[in-house]
């Protein structure tokens, strides 16, 4: 397929191009297009925006009659090359300047893009469309160093079909032949190949780690819970359907006052916002037997006292990377694996920031346990700042003026949120002046962390140690899976006070006392059924709010399924899947490696006997007659699908009349042999005056000259001598 500026090519579209060389431009630019989307989506603007008008511009040209292009040559200042050189190089620099210090994975990927985009300006000859094809492959494997879900891996599918559809036709127009319909080239490979890859992505040895760990960037963004919570932190992410983690629990289930997910304990405030404290626990962290938290339980369950033993859950943690340290663990953890620690307050930590997806087999007490607590961390635990909320410091006096013990005083402040006009919104009003005084006493609407900042300092006020916990609370229970999932707009925050009557900590939710069907029912029917019941009624938005989260989590279980079995297929996986096949004597590295070699012998000798029992009949014949095809299209003159011998010997005769009586006698022995029983066919003069020379004659086509092997070696023995002059950039 030739690139050129003259009529046999279609890289610049001129008027006199072929109605087929536009079609191949077209479908090459839509399917490289198809590769590019994703990367034009995520890479910086700059960079995306300099790539896609290197495209636009590419395809403008395809449009432009030559005489149009001509008259824009003719005005611009600048030459195409230099142009484009110049925007190669602008660039570079832009790529060097956001990554200075190295080249890595976002540098070499925007590197790729914009080096794709610029080498559809040097499309001249064939090779350089199968060049740009091979780079739209490599575009589309570079997306899963950013996304590796199920959708990307479709999309990233359908480009292959489209790029290799669009190889096909190269390839059968570069060797001069009629184009093959795409589809089933297409459909064919897959049908070769898919196999084979699947096979080799089954036995081949796991790789601990991705290959591209190296080049993972520091600067992603995921949305998560932090060290830090002000009024407000958490309305983003009660709007994100991102899954936070998977649980699956072996044997009991907590019920969903019990699904707490305990990830940060913030025990300090200035008065608009808290902050974790390194000492958050209280003293000195409980001590740890092999991921043990050795510790006396205690007969404590919430503000009410229990004399049962506590109980306690075993389950599995599949934890998605969100860049930090904490390990949103049920409350309460109990033992961890190795690599994890206590961390303050009673929470779990990673022993290394989370950046990859992690599984691990936690348990948990379904009441806290609890270890020494130092007098100077009770005092910190009531700390407020000086002159901050004078109207919630009156109403806490008055509690202490009354004098209620702790435990009542706590009673009061829930009783406050229950029995006031308060209620639950994502977008409360901001308070005016003293945020905690505006929202207790004035606006009165707002979520998690307004509630349980409000709660935390009442309580400190009032003389009760109180700290604020985030993590995340309830989730939505999987029938396929068997498992919990739990997302971004599940993330709570809640209060725990300091109560030693009760044996210390004790949770304290007020948002339970505001919005309980938050808490019974979860995030997404609180938040779902009421919006779709006001747009469609309330049968029919309850209807609709199933539906979603029925589809939400079909999704999410194959999301879990590609997870496990494709993205986290390693070791262990691979070994569990050979001892359920019977397969234990291939899990050395030498037997892997015959087995490798075995599948690839294999798949190599079926391709071989499917391609050779493709050969058509008259394979001498025509294999000598492609090569004056191949001759031809090399120079610049490549053969039209659907175009006849005839018709296509004729335009090498016009294009090159010094060579018209080998290619006569090319096209004389080709039709002779071929058509010999076709007495009708009339034949061209200057065809017919080079076959009566030939030996034989081909008296009226009436049979071969010497049979179609002999006619095979006088058409190789013409093609050998033609001396074809290169022309439009052919070679």
């Amino acid at each position: 397929m030739h690139l050129n500026r003259e009529p046999t090519s279609w890289a610049h579209g001129t008027q006199s191009t072929p109605a087929r060389g536009q079609r191949e431009a077209v479908w090459l630019l839509a399917s490289l297009s198809l590769a590019l989307l994703p990367h034009w989506l995520r890479l910086p603007l700059g960079i995306s925006g300099l790539s896609f008008g290197m495209v636009v511009l590419w395809a403008t040209d395809l449009g432009l009659s030559s005489a149009r292009l001509a008259q824009i040559k003719a005005r611009s200042p600048i030459p195409l090359h230099m142009l484009t050189g110049a925007l190669a190089l602008a660039a570079m620099a832009s790529i060097y300047s956001r990554h200075v210090g190295g080249i890595g994975r976002d540098a070499g990927v925007e590197f790729l893009v914009v080096l794709t985009a610029l080498k559809l300006f040097e499309l001249k000859k064939p090779r350089d469309t199968a060049l740009v094809i091979c780079l739209g492959f490599v575009l589309v494997g570079s997306n899963f160093f950013y996304d590796q879900r199920p959708m990307a891996a479709l999309v990233g599918f359908i480009t292959l079909c489209a790029l290799i559809a669009q190889l096909a036709r190269t390839e059968a127009i570069r060797s001069g032949q009629s184009s093959p319909l795409p589809v089933r080239s297409m459909l064919a490979t897959l049908a070769y190949t898919v196999p084979v890859a699947v096979l080799l992505f089954i036995v081949f040895p796991r790789i601990p780690g991705p290959l591209w760990g190296s080049l993972e960037s520091g600067s992603r963004a995921r949305s998560g819970l932090s060290d830090t919570l002000a009024m407000g932190h958490f309305g983003e992410l009660a709007l994100s359907d991102a899954v936070a983690f998977h649980a699956t629990f072996d044997g009991p289930t907590p019920g969903p006052n019990a699904r707490y997910w305990r990830a940060v304990v913030l025990s300090e405030t200035d008065g608009t916002q808290w902050r974790a404290r390194e000492d958050a626990n209280g003293g000195h962290p409980p001590a740890r037997t092999g991921g043990v938290a050795a510790q006396a339980d205690t007969d404590i369950d919430g503000p009410q006292a229990n004399s049962q033993a506590p109980v306690r859950f075993r389950y599995t943690l599949e934890l998605e990377p969100h860049d930090q340290r904490y390990v949103p663990a049920l409350d309460y953890p109990q033992n961890w694996p190795a690599g994890y620690v206590q961390g303050p307050g009673a929470t779990l930590r990673a022993e290394s920031v989370i950046s990859r997806p992690r599984k691990l087999a936690l348990t948990a007490a379904d009441r806290p346990v609890h270890g020494a607590y130092e007098a100077d961390a009770v005092a910190a635990d009531r700390a407020l700042p000086k002159d901050a909320h004078p109207r919630t410091r009156a109403l806490a006096q008055r509690f202490i003026d009354e004098g209620l013990s702790p435990e009542e005083r706590v009673a009061r402040g829930l009783a406050l949120f229950r029995d006031a006009p308060f209620r639950y919104s994502l977008r409360p009003p901001k308070p005016a002046g003293d945020p905690v005084d505006g929202f207790l006493f004035t606006t009165r609407a707002g979520f998690c962390e307004h509630f349980a900042s409000a709660f935390a300092t009442l309580m400190r006020a009032a003389d009760v140690p109180a700290r604020i916990v985030s993590g995340y609370q309830g989730g939505a229970y999987s029938s396929l899976g068997h498992y919990w999932v739990v997302r971004q707009r599940d993330a709570h925050a809640w209060a725990e006070v300091w109560l030693p009557a009760r044996g210390g900590w004790v949770r304290v939710d007020p948002t339970a006392m505001v919005a309980p069907d938050r808490i019974e029912s979860g995030s997404t029917a609180f938040r779902d059924a009421p919006l779709l019941g006001q747009l469609f009624g309330e049968r029919l938005g309850f209807t609709l709010s199933r539906l979603t989260g029925k589809w939400s989590l079909t999704m999410d279980y194959v999301q879990v399924v590609w997870n496990r079995w494709v993205v986290g297929y390693d070791t262990r996986r691979q070994h569990d899947l050979f001892a359920k096949m019977h397969l234990e004597r291939f899990e050395r590295p030498d037997r892997q490696a015959l087995l490798i070699l075995f599948l690839l012998g294999g798949s190599g000798a079926l391709l071989l006997g499917i391609s050779l029992r493709k050969k058509p009949h008259q394979a001498p014949l025509m294999a000598a007659y492609r090569r004056f095809d191949a001759r031809c299209a090399r120079a610049g003159c490549a053969r039209l699908p659907g175009e006849t011998a005839r018709s296509h010997a004729q335009r090498v005769r016009r294009q090159w009349p010094e060579e018209a009586e080998k290619v006569a006698r090319i096209l004389a022995a080709f039709e002779g042999a071929r058509y010999a029983a076709a007495q009708s066919v009339t034949p061209d003069p200057g065809v017919l005056d080079a076959a009566q020379s030939m030996r034989g004659g081909f008296p009226g086509f009436a049979r071969p000259a010497a049979g179609e092997r002999d006619a095979a070696a006088e058409i190789r023995r013409h093609v050998r001598a033609l001396r074809l002059r290169q022309v439009n950039g052919g070679r």
